[in-house]
């Protein structure tokens, strides 16, 4: 009789062992499934302001006096961004063009190379999110305007 009741807990031991490890399994992968859904969740649009005028300023080398005249710009941006976020990229694409010639007029000749640069790595990128979400054929209210000739975009 002893002998049984060795085998029955040795059994609910094994279970128990069993369930715990599935729990803490279980909520690891829980754990990364949810991490990865964060990291996807897209930018809220009220950093866009900050983390475009960081980018400028590091990417630029801009002058205190140009990220002065630089902030009602890209405040701005933003702004219409918000407004537009539900309308689609024509509209987006719009805004940061109107964007980048004004911030084109403030800086330097060495300045509006590197924003040029920025702008094809920006519509390289777009073409490759796009890519990936829609394949070989974006829907076409969703396509940008074709890069203009000359800016490597092509």
């Amino acid at each position: 009789m002893s002998r049984n009741w060795k085998i029955i807990l040795a059994f609910l031991g094994v279970f128990v062992a069993g369930a715990v490890f599935g729990g803490f399994v279980s909520l690891r992968v829980a754990r990364q499934h949810f991490e990865k859904a964060r990291l996807r969740t897209p930018t809220p649009i009220d950093q866009f302001s900050p983390q475009i005028m960081k980018r400028f300023s590091n990417r630029l080398d801009l002058t205190a006096e140009q990220k002065e005249k630089l902030w009602p710009i890209i405040r701005q941006a933003g702004e219409d961004l918000r407004k537009l976020r539900q309308s689609g990229d024509r509209e987006a694409i719009a805004v940061a063009e109107r964007m980048h010639e004004q911030v084109a007029e403030i800086l330097t000749p060495a300045q509006q190379g590197k924003l040029e640069q920025m702008k094809r790595d920006m519509r390289e990128r777009w073409q490759r999110e796009r890519q990936k979400r829609w394949g070989e054929r974006a829907p076409s209210g969703n396509r940008p305007p074709p890069p203009p000739p000359g800016s490597g975009g092509e």
